[in-house]
């Protein structure tokens, strides 16, 4: 039987430091290291968002949480929760209740659940966590046919572990329409099995902080994996020396050599077929003038030409600066990033 939850302390009020301080190692800052419902999909390699190393270094205090990636999309992201609440109650009958309470598992005290929300279900009275997400229409296939993208059941699955509660659901807002752009996937019905794996990935993850184990980047997509890199070790250190690596290293670093001048081969080749369709298009638009469209009729085929013109909005940094110095400023982000560049010389005798 699963042991019953502990509430440690009501987030309600909590100014953000001091609310980061409570999840990271609970109100009295007595738990070394924690994991909570967002931690969950990063351990597994499942989130789109960080790599289990970024959350590694996070937890070991090495490197800040990214507040600022995507800032607005989470402003808004917030902003909506209550929307969605209301929408996905009135869709599902069920009642939404506001819950701020800081949860540790009965059983194993680094495993926390900071919720939000949790439901009761119309049809028994049964109680569960509940989320609210919203993502943009490029990414709303992820919820077609009631699906629900794995680190965010991964996420529920986790608050139902640590509140020891039988169902989870979640609901997610793509558009204005509540018909057509509301998720409303079937509820998570706990399912031990899973539970088991998320409660040892958990705890494993854990153990790796506690000795110092970095978790690997193998399997990780490349970018997310250069991206996490970057933010490790953003700044190269000029005080450093110079870095020998071993032989097991040269093939691959000679082969990125070869691929970037490969690169720079195929570069040059589409910028000379870009200078050739620029000159060619001179002709035909000079004879088009105003007009938007066009046809030629060249035997068994039928040339449309379209010449029409694109506009687009951007802000004028430069007379942003001059004008608004003190706006500008403050809207700077610093972005760090470190390519590697391969150079192959041969040896001097």
């Amino acid at each position: 039987m699963a042991a019953t939850p502990k509430l440690l302390c009501d987030t309600s009020g909590m100014d953000r430091k001091t609310w980061l301080e409570a999840r990271a190692h609970g109100p009295d800052g007595s738990i070394p290291y924690t994991i909570g419902g967002s931690d969950i999909g990063v351990i597994f390699g499942v989130s789109p968002f960080k790599t289990a190393l970024e959350l590694w270094h996070e937890k070991k205090g090495n490197i800040l949480p990214d507040d600022n990636s995507n800032a607005a999309q989470k402003k808004l992201g917030h902003v909506l929760e209550d929307v969605i609440c209301e929408l996905w109650a009135e869709k599902t009958g069920n009642t939404i209740i506001q819950d701020t309470g800081l949860y540790q598992h009965g059983d194993y005290p680094c495993l926390l659940a900071n919720l939000d929300r949790r439901f009761i279900r119309a049809s028994d009275g049964k109680e569960g966590p509940f989320d609210a997400k919203s993502t943009s229409y490029r990414m709303a296939h992820e919820w077609d046919d009631g699906a629900i993208p794995m680190h965010y059941e991964f996420q529920i699955r986790h608050y139902m572990a640590v509140k020891n509660m039988d169902i989870g659901a979640i609901g997610c807002l793509w558009g204005n329409n509540p018909d057509s752009d509301l998720a409303v996937p079937p509820y998570l019905e706990r399912d031990f099995e899973i539970e088991k794996m998320l409660i040892e990935g958990a705890l494993e993850f854990v153990d790796s902080l506690h000795h110092n184990r970095e978790p690997s980047l193998k399997g990780v997509p490349s970018k997310q994996a250069m991206n996490a890199l970057a933010r490790i070790a953003a700044k190269s250190d000029a005080s450093l020396p110079t870095v020998i690596l071993g032989r097991k290293y040269a093939s691959k670093a000679i082969r990125i050599a070869r691929l970037d001048e490969e690169i720079a081969q195929h570069n040059k080749i589409i910028k000379g077929k870009e200078d050739e369709v620029a000159q060619l298009s001179v002709q035909i638009c000079e004879a088009m003038k105003k007009h938007g469209h066009g046809s030629i009729d060249a035997g068994l085929h039928e040339i449309l030409l379209h010449y029409v013109e694109k506009t687009s909005n951007r802000v004028d940094t430069k007379r942003l600066a001059a004008d608004y110095p003190i706006i500008h400023k403050e809207m700077l982000r610093e972005s760090v990033s470190r390519k590697l560049k391969v150079e192959v010389r041969e040896k001097t005798v």
